[in-house]
This record gives structure tokens, C-alpha cells and sequence, in this order.
């Protein structure tokens, strides 16, 4: 997936849950610091690279590509995470903490 700088920081994309679910890793050029960043950061299954850069895009794929082993640890903690987190139970569970204090 790919985000441009001037809409980096609005939100946390619905692609990223499939994505992570997919099992497979996600490679995200996004600033790492929007809500976005953190949770493909903290997940630990996804590669990030700086937006608007191709040049490191093109690198990270390349990594990927050449890295199974990589790529499967990714995934792994792609759908871990997912599933524990970013899953219709987990975040209900969380909004009802929040709403009802």
C-alpha cells in the first residue's frame, strides 16, 4: 500500500486489517509515526518504507522477494496481531472499555 505525504496522518486504512489477516506481510510506504505506521510498526509484519520513495520501495520488494523466510515471519505476526487486535471481538471489546470507562 501505498499513502502520499498529504493525507499521512488522517487515519487507519480498513486495508490494513485484511491485509495483516491475509497472513501475508505487508510492505507500506507510510510515514511511520500516523496511526497507520504504528500499528504495521508494533505489529511486527510489515515492512515500512518512507513515502514517495521509490527507490527504497523497489529495495524493500526486492527483499521480500528474495526472503521466505522473511516473508513467512512477517505474515505469521501479520495475522497474530490481527487476530488479537484488529479482529471485530477484540476491538468491540475495546470500544466498550473506553465507552463505559
Amino acid at each position: 500500500m501505498i499513502q502520499r505525504r498529504i493525507s499521512a496522518g488522517a487515519n487507519l486504512p480498513s486495508k490494513i486489517a485484511t491485509s495483516m489477516a491475509s497472513g501475508r506481510p505487508v510492505l507500506a510506504s507510510i510515514d511511520e509515526t500516523t496511526p497507520a505506521g504504528d500499528v504495521l510498526r508494533e505489529s511486527g509484519g510489515a515492512v515500512l518504507v518512507e513515502p514517495e520513495a521509490p527507490a527504497s520501495l523497489a529495495a524493500a520488494m526486492r527483499r521480500l522477494a528474495a526472503d521466505s523466510e522473511l516473508r513467512a515471519r512477517l505474515g505469521a505476526n501479520a495475522r497474530d496481531y490481527a487476530e488479537r487486535r484488529l479482529a471485530k471481538g477484540p476491538a468491540l471489546e475495546r470500544l466498550e472499555a473506553v465507552l463505559l470507562g
